[in-house]
C-alpha cells in the first residue's frame, strides 16, 4: 500500500476538521508538503473545510475540547471559581443547543469567539493585537458565506 492509501484519509480529516495546516501535518504524518497540497487540491479539502467550519457539529466538538482543556487546568491548579462555573455553564448550554440545532451558526460563532477574545485580554494581553484582526475577518468571512 502506498502513502495515499494510508494517510490519506486521516491527513484530511486533520486538515478539513482539526483545522490543521498542510505544514502541520507533514510534522505529523510521514507525507511531504508537496503531497498534501496535491491531495488538499484532489480531494477539495479547502471546499470541506469551508462546510464544516459551518457546521454545528464542528463548533460543539471545539467547545468540547475548550471545555476539557479548561477543566483540566481547573484541576491542575485546585481552585475553581464562580466565575469558571459561569464560563463552564455557558458553553456546556452553547454546545447542548448546536447539538439540538436550536442556535444559529453565526450566533453560536459571534458568542464563543467574543468570549475567546475577552479570555485572551485577560490571559495573554499581547496577543489581543494579533487576535483582534484576525476575528474581524473571520467574523466578515462567515457573513460572506
Amino acid at each position: 500500500m502506498g502513502k495515499f492509501e494510508i494517510y490519506f484519509d486521516e491527513a484530511e480529516k486533520l486538515h478539513v476538521q482539526k483545522a490543521k495546516s498542510l505544514e502541520e501535518i507533514a510534522q505529523l504524518l510521514p507525507v511531504s508538503v508537496q503531497t498534501l497540497s496535491k491531495w488538499k487540491n484532489d480531494g477539495q479539502w479547502a471546499e470541506k473545510r469551508k462546510a464544516a467550519l459551518r457546521s454545528p457539529r464542528t463548533i460543539a466538538e471545539a467547545l468540547r475540547d475548550a471545555l476539557e482543556q479548561k477543566l483540566e487546568k481547573i484541576a491542575a491548579q485546585g481552585d475553581f471559581t464562580a466565575a469558571d462555573a459561569d464560563e463552564m455553564s455557558k458553553i456546556s448550554c452553547t454546545i447542548e443547543r448546536l447539538e439540538k440545532g436550536g442556535y444559529s451558526l453565526l450566533a453560536a460563532t459571534v458568542e464563543v469567539m467574543g468570549r475567546f477574545g475577552e479570555f485572551v485580554k485577560k490571559t495573554q494581553p499581547g496577543l489581543v493585537e494579533t487576535i483582534s484582526p484576525l476575528l474581524q475577518d473571520f467574523f466578515k468571512s462567515i457573513e460572506e458565506s
